[in-house]
């Protein structure tokens, strides 16, 4: 009866083992997160606007912006949509509304993800007028919309630019007779011509073709020991052919996108042309619409033009902050959270098997 009861007891504490694996197994599925831009009415959303994510109509996730046109970040401190699902949603469809209205973006629930998104939506209204309902109230008369301003479009900018290179119809003086843009591949860079500019190449003949692209990791002049509290962004590209001259100058426009706007805006911009004969980077006239989200330079001589920003000093924490530790009971999974670590268990309870049939044999035997 003794060797019963024990067999007993190993058989009650291994299925207590067994069980709490099993409920280990169990763990919360990871969120995922998003960030990204949102527009509405085509303008980029103010600060203070609320996007909200669904799954078959029950709300996940919810944010707030605080920034113009932009949510979320990159940065691993930077508040972003999360969406917080369970295991039986996963690999359904995710839904979103900027201010109740609806989004035609969607996106599928992946835990552990980080999603890029540009959000748009359409409210209905008139831009700049009246978007509630067409009848007044306390029986007085409907009130009229306000009426729409229309903008006539330029003469001196073509509907869209070429991509890399664009030909220039130029008299036998140099003066440009048609506007012409030319956008980089990667459509952040344009260069602008309007028309009436006298262009010439580097020999001083009329100038018929312009060019613009990305420039090469090999490419990037370097920029170190130069004490200008500046630092490159990231942007430089070669504008060809090079050594032509512009009267009056041309527009270099930066186009940011708005994940990365968010981080460069810190700081002052600058755009800059490299002076291969003095080695070093020297600034040129810049503007920057903090509504368009774009850096515009005035460019009189083709060259390789970078845009660059503010250097950042060091955060006062990063230095004292300690490394993530591991025990030996948690493991780190790809999203970098914890994810408890079930093999202890799991190696107790076989060994728990084998000496219960172990005991068994001898008692049988006995």
């Amino acid at each position: 009866m003794k060797g019963r009861t024990a067999i007993i007891v190993l058989i009650v504490v291994m299925a207590a083992l067994v069980g709490s694996a099993a409920a280990a197994d169990e763990t919360p599925v990871v969120p995922q997160e998003f960030s990204g831009t949102v527009t509405i009415d085509g303008n980029p959303a103010p600060a203070g606007t609320v996007i909200e994510a669904s799954i078959d109509g029950t709300a996940y996730g919810t944010l707030t912006t605080d920034t113009k046109g932009v949510f979320g970040g990159v940065e691993k401190d930077d508040d972003r949509l999360v969406v917080k699902g369970g295991g039986d949603v996963v690999g359904r469809t995710i839904t979103f509304t900027v201010n109740g209205n609806k989004a035609a973006q969607t996106a599928v629930f992946e835990p552990g993800e980080l999603g890029n998104l540009a959000l748009a939506v359409k409210t209905g209204g008139t831009p700049g007028g009246n978007t509630g309902s067409g009848g007044g109230g306390g029986g007085g008369s409907p009130s009229n919309p306000a009426p729409v301003k229309t903008v006539a479009p330029s003469l001196e900018a073509p509907a869209a630019p070429v991509v890399g290179s664009t030909t220039l119809a130029t008299s036998a003086t140099g003066t440009v007779d048609e506007p012409a843009a030319v956008v980089s591949s990667d459509r952040i860079a344009t260069l602008s011509v309007p028309e009436g500019t006298a262009a010439h190449n580097s020999e001083g003949t009329p100038l018929d073709e312009i060019t613009i692209r990305p420039a090469a990791p090999g490419e990037v002049p370097d920029a170190a020991g130069e004490e200008t509290g500046f630092v490159a962004a990231g942007y430089t590209y070669l504008c060809g052919p090079a050594g032509a001259t512009f009267d009056p100058a041309i527009t270099l426009t930066f186009e940011i996108p708005a994940e990365k706007w968010k981080d460069l805006k810190e700081g002052d911009l600058t755009v800059r042309w490299y002076n291969a004969e003095a080695g070093r980077w020297e600034e040129i006239p810049t503007t920057i619409d903090y509504e368009t989200m774009t850096v515009t330079a005035e460019v009189s001589h083709f060259s390789t033009f970078a845009l660059f920003t503010a250097a950042q000093p060091p955060s006062a924490g990063d230095a004292d902050r300690p490394a993530a530790q591991v025990t030996d009971a948690t493991s780190v999974d790809a999203t970098g959270g914890e994810t408890t670590d079930r093999t202890l268990p799991i190696v107790a309870g076989v060994l728990l098997i084998v000496g219960i049939a172990g005991a068994a044999i001898y008692l049988k035997k006995k």
